[in-house]
C-alpha cells in the first residue's frame, strides 16, 4: 500500500467545511464552553475548599509549619535550628498564659517571636511593625485590641496585666502594630520585645506552666512527605530523641495536622470520592449530549459533501480525522473561554459553600491543575461525543448520501399504513431517529431529575433534628471556660451563680428550666480492664496501652478505678435526654439511690454498646474523692435507665463513662459539686428580648460568663440549606439550559434533513401552518415524554438518594414530591412550543420550487 502525504489536505478540508457552518461553530462553541465551565467550576470549587480548610486550620493549629520541637532550652534550640535539613524555621520563647479579665474569655498567650515565627503563625503585623528591642512595644490581634478596649492606633499606650506563677504583673506597653483576628483561631498573641520577655523570666522565676521560660522551635523542611520520620531523625542527629518521655534527652514534638502533605497517607472520605465522581459523570454526560447532538446535526448537514469525498478515494479514516480536527479547532476557542468563566464561577460558588461551614473564610488559589483537569475533562469529553457521528461520516456512500434521511444510512424504512393526521404525523416525526429522540429527552430529563434531587434534599432538611444534637433548649448559660470547651472535671471553680440565675429569672417570658451541676474533685467507678482496653483501644495506640494501665489502680476485686463524668440534674434537663431503655422516674425521687448511665449514639440515634458498661439493673459503686479534706466516699446506686445525652449538656470533652444523678442526690454525695450551667426556654415573643438581655449581661455586667441559643445553630442550619439551594439550582440551571439546546439541536436537525419532504407536502396542499403545527407537537411532546422520564428516573432513583442522604446528613429526612415538575412542566412546554415555531421560521425561508431544487 502506498502511503499518500495528504494530512495537509485534510487541514485544508476541516478548515474550509468549518467555514461554512456558522451557526454549527456557534453552538459548539457554546456547548465546548458550557462543559468546560462545568468541569473548571467543579476543579475550582474543590480546590478552593480545599486550601481554604489547610489555610483554616493552619489557623486553629497556630502556625503553618511543617513540623515543631516544644519546651527547649536555649542550648538544645541552638543546635536543633542549625540542621541541614530544615529549608526555613522560627523561634518563639513564652512568658505567660494570663487567664485573669479582661483575657478570661479567651486564650491569650505572651510571648517573643522572631520575624520568621511570626509569619509561620500569622502573627506579622498587618498594619504597623514588629517590637524594637530595648522597649516596651507589642503586636496583637484584633481581638486582644477589643478586650484591652482600645482602638487600632499606633503609639496608643495601654496597661496589660498577666501572671508568671502566682506572681501578678502590671506593665504599660505601646502599641506598634496589629493584625485581622481570624475567628476559627483557638489562641491570641501579644508579641513583645525578647529583651523584655528575657528580663522578666529572670525577675519571675517561679512557673505555673511547663512552657513558660521555654523555646519553641517550628521548621519547614525541604520536604514534606514524611515529617515525623523527618523530626525524629533530626532529633537523633544532635543525640536527642522523640520517643520516650522518660528518657533525659526527650524532645516533645509536633506534626502540623494541617499540612496536606501530611496526610496524603489517608484515605479519602469514600462519600466524597462518590459525590465526585457522580458529579463528573453528570458534567462528562451534559457535555457528550450536545456536543454529541450538535456534530450529529454537522454530519447531517453536510453527509452529501462527505459522499463526494468518498468518491474520490477518501478513506473512512480520513473523513472521521475531518470531523476531530473541526472539534478541536472549536475546542481551541471554547475551552480557554470555559476555562476563564467555570474558574469565576466556581470562585463564585465556594464563599456561599464556605459560609454554611465550621470554617467560614475563604483563600484563593490559582492551582494550575484547575485549568490542567478542566481542559484535559472537556477534550476527552469532546473526543467521545465525537466518535459516533465521525463513523456515521465515514461510512456513509454517495449513494446514501443523496437518499440519506434521519432514519440513517443503510436502513430499510417499514411502511406502515395510518391515518394521516397531524398528531401521527407529529409522532412519526419523534420515531424517525429513535435513538437521537431518546438522547434529547434523556437531556432533558436529566436537569428535571437533578431539581428533584435539590428540592428532595432541601425540603428534607429537618430542624429539630439538626437543633436537638446542637442545643435543645433556647438558652444555655454558664462559665466562660465551660464554652471553651477547656474544663470539665478538676479543680476549675465555675462561676456561674444563683445570683446570675435570679438575675436571668427577673427577665419575663421564661417558661420552662433547670439547673446542670458538675464536680469539683475526682469521681471513680470500677471496671474490669478488659473493658477498658477494648474502650480506648482505638484511642491509644498499642504499644502505649500497657504503660497506660500500669498507672491505674485497682480494688480489691481487681477491678481498674476509672475517672468518669457525672453529673447533677434537675427535672427540666432531665426531661432534655433520649431514653434508650428504663425511665427516669425514679431519679426524679431523691430518696432512691437511682442513676442513669449515658450511651454515646451515631448521628442517627443509634445506640453504641462499646461506650459504656453498665446495663439496666446493674450496681453502679462511685468513689468520691474530697480535695479539701482528702476523704473517700464510695455510694452504691442502681441503673434505672439507659440515656443519650446531647454534647452541648454534657462536658464538652471525651470520658469513658459517664452517669447522671438527680441533682439533690448530686449534692447530697458529692461535696464538690458545682452549678455548671443553666437551661431555659422562654415564650416565643420575648425570644429576642432574652438574646439581647444575655448578650449584654455576658459582656459587660458578668463578663466570666457565656452563653448559647438555639437560634445561632438555626441560622447556621437555615445557611446550610441555602447553599445546597444556591448551588443546586445553578448545576439544575446549567444542566437544563443544555437540555434546551439539545432540543434546539434536534428540531433544527429534524427541519434539516426534511426539507426535501416538507416541500412535497407542501406542494400537495399541506400548508405552511400545518407544518409548524405538525413541528409544535413534536416540540410538546419531547417536553411530555421528558417529563413522564424524570418522573420514572426520580421514582426509580429515589431508595439509593436515600440511602445516601441518609448515610451523610442525619437531619435530612427526604420525601418524594411532585413540586419539581410541576415548575418545570410550563417550561418545557413553552420552550416545545416556541423552539419548532421559531426555528421552522427561519429555516425555511425559500419558495417550494426553490426547496425541491436545492435537493435534486
Amino acid at each position: 500500500m502506498i502511503k499518500v502525504r495528504n494530512q495537509k489536505v485534510i487541514r485544508e478540508l476541516s478548515r474550509n467545511s468549518l467555514k461554512a457552518n456558522k451557526m454549527r461553530n456557534i453552538m459548539a462553541c457554546v456547548a465546548i464552553v458550557l462543559t468546560t465551565m462545568l468541569f473548571t467550576s467543579l476543579f475550582t470549587t474543590a480546590s478552593t475548599l480545599m486550601y481554604s480548610f489547610q489555610q483554616q486550620t493552619f489557623r486553629q493549629v497556630g502556625g503553618d509549619p511543617h513540623g515543631s520541637f516544644k519546651y527547649l532550652s536555649e542550648e538544645q534550640l541552638h543546635k536543633l535550628k542549625q540542621d541541614t535539613v530544615i529549608k526555613g524555621y522560627g523561634t518563639r520563647l513564652l512568658l505567660a498564659i494570663p487567664d485573669n479579665p479582661p483575657f478570661n474569655k479567651a486564650h491569650v498567650e505572651l510571648s517573643y517571636m522572631d520575624a520568621m515565627e511570626a509569619k509561620m503563625c500569622f502573627c506579622k503585623p498587618e498594619e504597623g511593625r514588629m517590637p524594637k528591642e530595648g522597649t516596651k512595644e507589642f503586636t496583637c490581634d484584633t481581638r486582644i485590641l477589643k478586650l484591652l478596649k482600645i482602638e487600632p492606633k499606633v503609639g496608643t499606650k495601654v496597661e496589660i496585666p498577666y501572671k508568671i506563677g502566682s506572681e501578678e504583673v502590671k506593665d504599660t506597653f505601646t502599641l506598634v502594630g496589629w493584625w485581622e483576628h481570624d475567628e476559627v483561631s483557638r489562641a491570641s498573641f501579644i508579641n513583645l520585645p525578647l529583651s523584655y520577655v528575657e528580663e522578666q523570666l529572670t525577675i519571675h522565676t517561679e512557673r505555673d506552666y511547663e512552657g513558660i521560660g521555654t523555646w519553641g522551635l517550628d521548621v519547614y523542611f525541604k520536604n514534606a512527605k514524611h515529617i515525623e520520620r523527618d523530626l525524629e531523625k533530626m532529633a537523633e542527629r544532635h543525640g536527642y530523641q522523640i520517643n520516650d518521655p522518660k528518657a533525659d534527652n526527650f524532645l516533645d514534638y509536633g506534626v502540623n495536622w494541617g499540612d496536606i502533605g501530611a496526610q496524603l497517607s489517608q484515605k479519602l472520605d469514600p462519600q466524597s470520592l462518590v459525590f465526585i465522581i457522580v458529579l463528573l459523570i453528570v458534567f462528562f454526560l451534559t457535555g457528550y449530549l450536545i456536543i454529541y447532538n450538535i456534530f450529529q446535526i454537522s454530519v447531517v448537514n453536510d453527509i452529501k459533501f462527505y459522499g463526494l469525498l468518498k468518491t474520490i478515494g477518501t478513506t473512512r479514516r480520513q473523513i472521521r480525522s475531518i470531523i476531530y480536527k473541526q472539534a478541536f479547532m472549536l475546542s481551541g476557542i471554547g475551552i480557554p473561554v470555559g476555562l476563564v468563566l467555570g474558574y469565576f464561577f466556581g470562585k463564585a460558588m465556594t464563599p456561599v459553600i464556605m459560609s454554611t461551614l465550621t470554617y467560614k473564610k475563604t483563600y484563593y488559589t490559582i492551582n494550575p491543575f484547575i485549568f490542567i483537569g478542566g481542559a484535559l475533562f472537556s477534550l476527552i469529553t469532546v473526543f467521545i461525543s465525537c466518535r459516533k457521528p465521525g463513523k456515521i461520516a465515514g461510512k456513509v456512500s454517495p449513494v446514501e448520501a443523496v437518499k440519506y434521511t434521519e432514519e440513517g444510512i443503510g436502513k430499510k424504512k417499514t411502511v406502515e399504513r395510518k391515518k394521516n393526521s397531524i398528531t401521527n404525523m407529529a409522532l412519526e416525526g419523534l420515531g424517525r431517529n429513535r435513538k437521537k429522540t431518546i438522547l434529547v429527552i434523556l437531556s432533558m430529563s436529566l436537569a428535571v431529575v437533578l431539581l428533584q434531587g435539590v428540592y428532595v434534599f432541601t425540603k428534607g432538611f429537618d430542624m429539630d433534628k439538626f437543633a436537638f444534637l446542637a442545643i435543645p433548649s433556647d438558652f444555655m448559660i454558664g462559665d466562660v471556660a465551660y464554652f471553651q470547651d477547656s474544663w470539665g472535671t478538676g479543680d476549675y471553680v465555675y462561676s456561674l451563680s444563683e445570683e446570675n440565675i435570679a438575675d436571668i429569672k427577673r427577665q419575663n417570658g421564661i417558661e420552662r428550666d433547670g439547673r446542670i451541676y458538675g464536680v469539683r474533685g475526682d469521681v471513680y467507678d470500677f471496671v474490669t480492664e478488659k473493658w477498658l482496653r477494648d474502650f480506648y483501644e482505638d484511642l491509644i495506640p498499642e504499644e502505649s496501652m500497657d504503660e497506660f494501665f500500669a498507672n491505674k489502680k485497682k480494688n480489691e476485686e481487681g477491678l481498674v478505678r476509672n475517672g468518669i463524668q457525672i453529673y447533677g440534674m434537675e427535672e427540666y434537663p432531665l426531661s432534655l435526654l433520649t431514653v434508650i431503655e428504663g425511665d427516669l422516674k425514679a431519679l426524679n425521687d431523691p430518696n432512691q439511690n437511682a442513676i442513669a448511665a449515658i450511651y454515646d449514639v451515631d448521628d442517627y440515634g443509634q445506640m453504641l454498646k462499646k461506650s459504656q458498661w453498665a446495663k439496666l439493673g446493674d450496681k453502679v459503686k462511685l468513689q468520691y474523692e474530697d480535695e479539701d479534706s482528702e476523704e473517700k466516699k464510695e455510694v452504691t446506686y442502681t441503673v434505672t435507665a439507659l440515656v443519650a445525652l446531647p454534647h452541648p449538656m454534657g462536658y464538652r470533652f471525651y470520658s469513658a463513662n459517664q452517669f447522671i444523678l438527680n441533682a439533690d442526690v448530686f449534692k447530697r454525695d458529692n461535696k464538690g459539686s458545682q452549678l455548671m450551667s443553666y437551661m431555659f426556654d422562654v415564650s416565643k415573643e420575648k425570644n429576642k428580648d432574652m438574646e439581647a438581655y444575655l448578650k449584654a449581661y455576658s459582656e459587660n455586667e458578668e463578663p466570666t460568663l457565656d452563653y448559647e441559643s438555639k437560634k445561632t445553630y438555626l441560622d447556621q442550619f437555615n445557611g446550610f440549606r441555602n447553599m445546597f439551594v444556591f448551588v443546586g439550582s445553578a448545576l439544575c440551571g446549567i444542566v437544563g439550559f443544555v437540555g434546551i439546546l439539545n432540543f434546539l439541536n434536534a428540531v433544527i436537525t429534524s427541519i434539516m434533513t426534511r426539507k426535501h419532504e416538507f416541500a412535497v407536502m407542501r406542494s400537495i396542499g399541506m400548508t405552511a401552518r400545518q407544518l409548524r403545527k405538525m413541528l409544535i407537537i413534536e416540540g410538546i411532546w419531547y417536553g411530555v415524554l421528558s417529563m413522564i422520564c424524570s418522573i420514572v428516573l426520580s421514582l426509580l432513583l429515589m431508595p439509593a438518594f436515600k440511602a445516601v442522604l441518609n448515610s451523610m446528613f442525619y437531619f435530612v429526612t427526604p420525601k418524594f414530591t411532585v413540586v419539581p415538575f410541576l415548575i418545570v412542566a410550563p417550561i418545557y412546554f413553552f420552550v416545545g412550543v416556541a423552539v419548532p415555531y421559531g426555528a421552522y421560521k427561519l429555516s425555511v425561508k425559500d419558495s417550494i420550487v426553490e426547496q425541491l431544487r436545492a435537493v435534486e
